[in-house]
């Protein structure tokens, strides 16, 4: 373990919990290194954040983030080497851990076969694809994919079961349609956008290797474009290279 001892670490608790930390001057060039992610606060320590690297003025991008609601998480110091938030020794009280939102959904008018279907073709392209092999089993599990086989058309399902949940539910909704709504415990809708859904997979911690796995996972960003594709919540994109033609067109 190795403290930050110039780190600032906020917490955003509104309606998400999540944290941001700051280290000044500690990147490439004098730029400053900026970790952030879900809080998952077990008590001890958060989950494992993003990192990447900022310039400008230290002071107003936390001024930014003040303004935008997030506070001085006392009580806390930061781990440089595990990329996460940890009690400090010398406090004497414990940050709260906060309850993780749980998403509801209700199927109107869908055959149990049609979902049925769709469920073996999203296993299948688990099964199909190099990173997805490694979620075969967490999906096979899902209480949400055992739910919509027997025939359940609503009910609740925690992101701490498991986040590939986000990625189903979307997956669902893009093949249902009108006939599938989804909200989260705030009244909050689903994001439409596979890009603003992938950030909310992402800041749950989707991408952790399984236990005794040799997989190298790839960034997050990467890796969740190949579970998109093999979820069926995007379509595979084209790859210009392969396509075979006997005229000299080009392509632009």
């Amino acid at each position: 373990m190795t403290i930050a001892t110039n780190a600032t670490i906020l917490r955003y608790e509104a309606d998400t919990d999540k944290c941001w930390v700051i280290i000044p001057n500690a990147g490439s060039n004098g730029n400053h290194l900026v970790f952030f992610g879900s809080t998952n606060w077990d008590g001890k320590q958060s989950g494992s954040l993003q990192e990447r690297e900022v310039d400008g003025e230290s002071w107003k991008r936390t001024q930014d983030k003040e303004r935008k609601g997030y506070k001085k998480w006392e009580g806390v110091s930061f781990d440089t080497e595990n990329h996460v938030v940890v009690q400090s020794s010398s406090s004497t009280s414990q940050p709260k851990s906060k309850q993780r939102p749980s998403f509801w959904y209700r199927i109107n008018a869908v055959e149990t076969e049609e979902i049925e279907a769709h469920l073996a073709d999203i296993r299948k392209g688990l099964m199909d694809n190099e990173i997805g092999q490694d979620y075969v089993d967490e999906f096979d599990s899902m209480k949400l994919v055992a739910d919509l086989r027997s025939g359940s058309v609503s009910g609740s399902q925690e992101y701490r079961e498991s986040p590939l949940l986000v990625l189903l539910l979307f997956s669902l909704k893009r093949k249902l349609g009108t006939k599938m709504m989804i909200s989260d415990d705030n009244n909050e809708l689903l994001p439409e956008s596979f890009k603003e859904m992938s950030e909310m997979a992402i800041s749950i911690r989707l991408f952790i290797p399984m236990p005794g796995s040799q997989v190298i996972i790839p960034p997050a960003h990467e890796a969740i474009k190949e579970l998109g594709v093999a979820m069926l919540c995007i379509g595979k994109p084209i790859d210009l290279s392969k396509i075979e033609t006997s005229s000299q067109a080009a392509f632009f």
